[in-house]
């Protein structure tokens, strides 16, 4: 399966995961625990106001990130009016190193 659509251009999966996961932990020596999205790999994250892989594609460069989580908690939310009382808690670890549950 190729990474390039029509025209020579990168998929949305391979626009998405190499630049912002997979070459961000290598160019930070981090890839053994970080990068792809898979079991035993941290997962800080980003909510998006819509869906990247099913919008059109001329409404990707409109998408607005709602919140972000590091390390299993909300760092960032763009207004907490749209999440509701509970947007600041923790959210449970999701992170099976046990690295990270021995914080």
């Amino acid at each position: 399966m190729s990474d390039c659509a029509a025209g020579g251009r990168d998929t949305r999966g391979s626009a998405l995961r190499h630049p912002t996961t997979v070459t961000g932990a290598w160019l930070t020596g981090e890839e053994d625990h970080k990068g792809p999205l898979q079991l035993g790999y941290v997962a800080d994250l980003a909510v998006l106001d819509r869906d990247y892989f099913g919008c059109a594609e001329d409404e990707i460069k409109d998408i607005q990130v709602v919140m972000t989580v590091c390390d299993g908690r909300v760092v960032w939310e763009r207004e907490r009016a749209d999440f509701g009382d509970e947007s600041r808690r923790s959210l449970p670890s999701m992170n099976p190193s046990p690295a990270a549950h021995a914080r």
